[in-house]
C-alpha cells in the first residue's frame, strides 16, 4: 500500500477516503477533536473504529508552521516562534522577542 502520509500504514484511496474527509480529519485532530474525526470517518467509510482509530492519529501532525515565517512551531498549542521570535499570546500586542 502506498501512503499518505510517512506514518500512516493506509491508503486513503483504497479505504475510499475522499480528500475532503482527509482535510476534515487534519482539522478536527489540529483542533484537538481525534475522537470526533475518528467517529466521522466511521460514519463516511464504514471503517471499524480500530482501523479509524489508526488512521486518524497516523494524521495527527505534532507540529504546525508559524503564521509569520512558516517554520514549524515546537506545538499545535504554541503562540511563539523559536525561529523568527514572533510572539502572539496576545492577539492585540504582537511582539518579536
Amino acid at each position: 500500500m502506498t501512503n499518505d502520509n510517512p506514518n500512516s500504514h493506509f491508503d486513503s484511496k483504497s479505504l475510499n477516503i475522499t480528500e475532503e474527509m482527509n482535510k476534515e480529519i487534519d482539522s478536527l485532530n489540529d483542533e484537538g477533536f481525534s475522537i470526533i474525526a475518528m467517529k466521522r470517518l466511521c460514519e463516511a467509510t464504514g471503517l471499524d473504529y480500530k482501523s479509524a482509530s489508526q488512521y486518524v492519529l497516523a494524521r495527527k501532525r505534532s507540529t504546525i508552521p508559524c503564521p509569520f515565517c512558516g517554520k514549524d512551531l515546537c506545538t499545535v498549542l504554541a503562540k511563539q516562534c523559536l525561529e523568527c521570535g514572533m510572539d502572539w499570546h496576545d492577539p492585540n500586542n504582537l511582539r518579536q522577542l
